[in-house]
């Protein structure tokens, strides 16, 4: 399917929507519309139909619709061309339901796409409030349904086969400020190695361990400025916070370092000897079985978590004092993936030589983090989705009217006190650099004319009345391409998530371990990433 998937983002009618940035859309270079968006691109810039509304909303609806809602006359105005990629994306991109059966099997040869499902006899966790006892402080509603939904996973996973159930020790990758390794502790019973790159977070977690709830409170409440007491941070080594904080039932130990996997690889190492050395074992001992997690690693995090299970699970070291049992990891942030972790499979190593070949670029990378689907959930999501869209026109908007500026301001001047434009490229009609607005406040996007006015006092410049007159033609045009580009967002993160799935069962033959791709959060939720790799023994099945 992999190879499918790549077929069509890079298809011409595909590749080229990928491939352009909104803010060179309407660029002063004049940019070229593709041939292959003559059958749209009159249509986006077209007047809204007052029944419809804006374009790009009737294009959100067409996705987002359900297949037995599906009503002829809703979508008659939408152009053939532009149906037929919004119905290709939606068939590409590994399915996000939630509400079908648990897959229970899983086949010793093939990968599994397991579809976990809720409990048929609860409801979903999205319709359960988090319960107050539940919560934990400096966590938003989302992350808690996280925590809670991941470690209700892994607590029937561990229970699922007596392979897992001797799985008393796990580790947690980019552990943050270590919600899930607490809950793995104290909710499972597991002792935990948390691992981060940040100080800042280690001690972070740190804090909320000593300080607790209660006081946790009390404190806020008092003064937001309050430091912790160095008291708290007795038995700080050179890698960061105490070695060990203890707990009813597991264990949590902390730890920083830049996690790559061969660090990954000596921290578990260490960490293994100070389990065997406190348990008093000797050589002759069996090894500690590991369970790896992630919950949402971010850029390549999640392929060095991978080639780390699988390096150990292959070493012929003759003496081994732990073992890889199993993984689940959630990865994010895919624009800050290193060069090289895309394409992993053989797969799609051999189809990004042959024609035709799709160039990846961070605007895929960024695009991929896009759930499209989540806008119309609720009103607050589609209100956000429409400021956020607002964000990305107007942006692109003023990107074409500051090259018109600028453009007169060589032609009228030879001094440019611009230190962020390039004289020459205007002057010889190439692509000039972007100039860097920065971050408004949402409270600048309340109207075209307030946005301008913040933007001339950002950048410093008096632009033009002329130049600044609302165009809503080029606006609709805008918005349609960027929710096209959004609504091909998720198929690109399939993409990745396939291409890890058929590298890892290729990393896996001859082993005994299987993985399997598992909707493990409840979209409805808010929850953005749910797709969590999972490596399991081959005989184990389990539920979510």
């Amino acid at each position: 399917m992999s190879a499918d998937i790549y077929d069509f983002l890079s298809s011409p009618q595909v590749d080229s929507i990928l491939l352009t940035h909104p803010n060179r859309l309407f660029s002063s270079t004049e940019f070229c519309v593709p041939s292959e968006w003559s059958s749209w691109w009159n249509w986006a810039g077209l007047e809204e139909d007052e029944l419809s509304g804006p374009k790009w909303l009737l294009l959100l609806r067409y996705y987002a619709r359900s297949q037995d809602g599906n009503q002829a006359q809703d979508w008659i105005s939408i152009p053939e061309e532009l149906k037929s990629i919004i119905d290709r994306a939606r068939r590409m991109q590994v399915s996000r339901e939630m509400d079908g059966p648990v897959v229970l099997s899983v086949s010793p040869s093939t990968s599994v796409l397991a579809l976990v499902g809720h409990d048929q006899d609860s409801e979903a966790p999205s319709k359960t409030p988090v319960r107050s006892e539940d919560r934990i402080f400096g966590m938003s509603p989302k992350k808690a349904h996280e925590i809670i939904r991941m470690s209700s996973f892994l607590s029937k996973f561990l229970s699922s086969s007596p392979q897992l159930a001797s799985v008393k020790h796990a580790v947690d990758v980019g552990a943050g400020q270590a919600y899930l390794s607490r809950a793995m502790r104290d909710k499972l019973g597991l002792h935990v190695l948390a691992l981060d790159w940040s100080d800042v977070q280690s001690k972070g977690a740190v804090r909320r361990e000593t300080i607790g709830p209660k006081k946790w409170k009390r404190r806020s409440s008092r003064s937001a400025n309050d430091p912790v007491s160095d008291a708290n941070m007795t038995g700080e080594s050179q890698n960061g916070p105490p070695a060990c904080e203890h707990a009813k039932t597991g264990t949590l130990t902390y730890k920083t370092l830049e996690i790559r996997s061969d660090s990954l690889l000596c921290a578990v190492n260490e960490w293994a000897e100070e389990v065997l050395a406190t348990q008093g074992s000797d050589a002759s001992s069996p090894p500690v079985p590991m369970l790896f997690v992630a919950l949402h690693a971010c850029g390549s995090l999640t392929p060095n978590v991978l080639r780390a299970f699988t390096s150990r699970l292959r070493s012929t070291e003759p003496r081994t004092i732990w073992v890889p049992r199993a993984a689940v990891i959630v990865g994010c942030c895919y624009n800050l993936l290193e060069a090289g972790d895309f394409p992993l499979s053989c797969t799609l190593k051999l189809r990004s030589h042959e024609p035709p070949a799709m160039t990846f670029t961070p605007n895929h990378l960024h695009l991929a983090a896009q759930m499209p689907g989540q806008w119309l959930r609720t009103q607050d999501t589609l209100s956000a989705a429409k400021l956020a869209v607002r964000k990305v026109v107007w942006r692109a908007v003023l990107q074409s009217i500051l090259e018109k500026h600028d453009a007169s301001s060589v032609q009228t001047s030879s001094t440019n006190c611009d230190a962020d434009l390039d004289e020459t490229a205007i002057i010889n009609g190439e692509t000039p650099a972007l100039r860097r607005l920065g971050r408004l406040n949402d409270s600048a996007y309340a109207d075209w004319e307030t946005f301008v006015g913040r933007a001339q006092h950002r950048l410093g410049i008096m632009l033009d009345p002329a130049l600044c007159a609302k165009d809503p033609s080029t606006e609709s045009r805008l918005e349609v391409f960027q929710v096209l580009r959004c609504i091909l967002g998720p198929v690109v993160e399939s993409l990745i998530l396939l291409d890890r799935e058929e590298w890892l069962r290729d990393e896996l033959e001859g082993t005994s371990m299987n993985v399997q791709l598992v909707n493990l959060f409840d979209q409805a939720s808010g929850s953005a990433r749910n797709v969590a790799i999972v490596i399991t023994p081959r005989a184990t099945t389990h539920g979510g």
